[in-house]
């Protein structure tokens, strides 16, 4: 798989994997892989969510864009989650950016 550049994740990758365990490594050769995969993924969601967007002639994506495509994209199985840590992850930005502002 080709991510063409879109996204870096190998930096991310050993974070989120010590979330979940810190006992567990992964080698550059596994970290390369997922970062192409995670790569070629938010292309296809970019790619789904402007079509979605063309076809409703709109000129700004939303997060309801991003569902869309998100639930084209993915199996099924992943979609309900994918698209609850989405929704949580917005919630959570928009709370700690409301909480500048009032600073």
């Amino acid at each position: 798989m080709d991510g063409g550049g879109v996204g870096k994740w190998e930096h991310y990758i050993p974070i989120v994997l010590n979330s979940f365990n810190r006992d567990v490594r992964i080698s550059g050769e596994a970290k390369r892989m997922l970062n192409d995969y995670l790569s070629d993924l938010s292309s296809k969601i970019a790619k789904s969510c402007v079509v979605l967007v063309e076809n409703c002639r709109k000129n700004t994506i939303s997060s309801r864009d991003v569902q869309g495509a998100v639930r084209i994209v993915l199996p099924n199985d992943l979609v309900k989650y994918a698209v609850s840590s989405g929704t949580k992850a917005v919630m959570n930005i928009s709370s700690n950016s409301g909480a500048k502002k009032g600073q």
